[in-house]
């Protein structure tokens, strides 16, 4: 089971020194929303973290509903209590879109080690020590299980999803958009 080594409270500084390019997730679909132009949305965000997708979202496209989940009960609490009276529900139902930023599993045992290599060198240069930089990365296989894009996109659709893209990549996490069909 994939789960984060923060603690909620600390989530959003340490996430930064990470990921790279943390902020584009949230462009990436913001920008995919201004697309859409007005349409209203139901939206699911599986790992939802503190909220930070909900609030770049609703300053850009009308949300109809929002769903935050996430296997962190700390994590989901923290996200409440920022967005509890916005009327947010736990369900989703026909024309949602989903967007997921997630790890992934490079297509090579090569491009397995560089890219491992560039990300500890990330966050070395993002403020980590080289020894907590090397302990995140022995989390690779062990304390999460990335899989490749094609399966990511697969098991979109057999989840229903009719229209399902790659939305954005960078060293080894990878964005991807699903669209339910109309009612």
């Amino acid at each position: 089971m994939n789960h984060t080594t923060f603690h909620a409270e600390e989530y959003d500084k340490k996430i930064k020194q990470t990921l790279p390019y943390y902020q584009d997730f949230y462009e990436q679909v913001t920008d995919i929303l201004d697309v859409m132009g007005k349409v209203k949305v139901c939206w699911l965000d599986i790992g939802c973290g503190t909220g930070k997708m909900y609030e770049a979202a609703q300053r850009r496209a009308p949300i109809q509903e929002f769903v935050f989940a996430d296997i962190s009960e700390k994590m989901l609490e923290l996200s409440k209590s920022r967005f509890r009276a916005e009327g947010n529900q736990f369900k989703i139902r026909r024309n949602g879109v989903f967007f997921t930023f997630e790890n992934i599993r490079p297509n090579s045992e090569v491009g397995k080690q560089i890219a491992l290599q560039r990300w500890t060198k990330y966050q070395i240069e993002h403020g980590k020590s080289q020894k907590e930089a090397d302990e995140h990365k022995k989390r690779y296989e062990r304390g999460y299980y990335p899989i490749r894009i094609e399966s990511h996109l697969e098991m979109m659709r057999r989840c229903g999803f009719q229209s399902v893209e790659l939305i954005w990549m960078s060293y080894m996490q990878a964005g991807f958009m699903g669209i339910k069909g109309g009612n």
